[in-house]
């Protein structure tokens, strides 16, 4: 039996909900300039359809959400680094690095690991900007590091390595959306 007044289940989130979920899922495997430009198509006929057909107005309305969840996923996973960036440095070099330990040394063992925000590196007598995190382990637990410390170290760096076992934890993925 139904009360008085009940009109059915209507629940208007949902279908916004599960557009921008699909978007999300597939966005990754869409390409950035398709993701830009149905985008903008679909924004442009939203503005001039949706007066003239409801229907056709939240056909496109779910379609742009789809593809906000495209676009969003794939600048997260594949951000834009600037010419600077410390992942731009070919790797296995020694280098000198200068910058500031942004969060608490931990340590691990016989190991201390510091998050170095980089803002100069030196290669020889030749020194350049640059940008970017950087996590490094010394192997001297002794030193006594601190968050807010100025630092200037000698490293190699090398860019983080899956193990390239299927189903296995994506360690580079998880450092590259965590900025380093």
């Amino acid at each position: 039996m139904i009360p008085s007044g009940w009109k059915g289940f209507n629940s208007p989130f949902l279908p916004i909900t599960l557009a921008f979920i699909a978007g999300i899922w597939v966005g990754d495997g869409i390409p950035m300039a398709i993701s830009l430009a149905s985008l903008g198509v679909i924004l442009s006929l939203l503005l001039v359809l949706c007066r003239q057909n409801k229907k056709v107005g939240k056909l496109l309305g779910l379609a742009l959400l789809f593809t906000l969840g495209a676009l969003l996923i794939h600048l997260k996973l594949h951000p834009t680094l600037s010419p600077h960036h410390i992942a731009k440095i070919p790797e296995r070099k020694e280098r000198v690095l200068v910058g500031t330990i942004y969060r608490p040394p931990q340590k691990r063992g016989g190991k201390v690991v510091v998050y170095l925000l980089v803002e100069k590196i030196y290669e020889g007598d030749i020194f350049g900007p640059s940008t970017g995190k950087v996590r490094i382990t010394i192997r001297d637990p002794s030193l006594k590091l601190r968050y807010g410390y100025r630092v200037r170290l000698s490293a190699k760096l090398y860019r983080p390595r899956n193990f390239r076992n299927p189903g296995s934890f994506d360690y580079e993925g998880y450092l590259r959306r965590r900025g380093y």
